[in-house]
């Protein structure tokens, strides 16, 4: 869908245009197949194809902001390694040194369909996970080396609780 627009737009315009909402990715041509007419029907099709604890860890592993460590997965969106090696073999987790993110149009699409009770858990889970690593690593206990924390995204996502903006990092 958006390989056409690249004809007609910077990849910069482009991108602008679906940080604001993805209608530019709808097909107006009633030859294109329905399963293909819109990225939300890409995006259904894609979750029906996913395993249960694929389907169950996608959503809350789209809140982490700025990706996330394997070792914070388990913790935080209960992701098991297993899991998260399917959902990078599937192309939806892609690995950047240490950390793994989701592509950036599939986490936008998760975080707009999460539901205020995972959400919530989710930040919960999340920020204890994150104070207890940030006490760990100041006591020296369970430290591990290299570890690099991103406090500013963490310390927001902590202090926001369960009522505040979900962003774990």
């Amino acid at each position: 869908m958006a390989r056409a627009l690249c004809a007609l737009l910077p990849c910069r315009e482009i991108a602008a245009e679906l940080r604001g909402g993805v209608s530019l990715l709808q097909a107006e041509d009633a030859s294109e197949p329905p399963r293909h007419a819109s990225i939300e029907q890409v995006s259904a099709q894609s979750r029906q194809q996913l395993g249960a604890a694929e389907q169950d860890a996608l959503p809350r592993l789209g809140l982490f902001r700025g990706g996330f460590t394997a070792p914070s997965a388990p913790a935080v969106a209960g992701a098991s390694m297993p899991t998260l090696a399917a959902l990078v073999d599937k192309s939806l987790l892609r690995k950047d040194g240490e950390r793994l993110h989701l592509q950036t149009l599939v986490q936008q699409r998760l975080r707009a369909r999460i539901a205020e009770p995972v959400r919530r858990e989710t930040a919960d889970a999340h920020a204890r996970h994150f104070l207890q690593t940030l006490r760990n690593q100041l006591d020296g206990a369970g430290a591990r080396p290299g570890l690099r924390l991103r406090p500013v995204d963490d310390l927001r996502a902590a202090d926001a609780g369960p009522a505040g903006p979900v962003t774990p990092a």
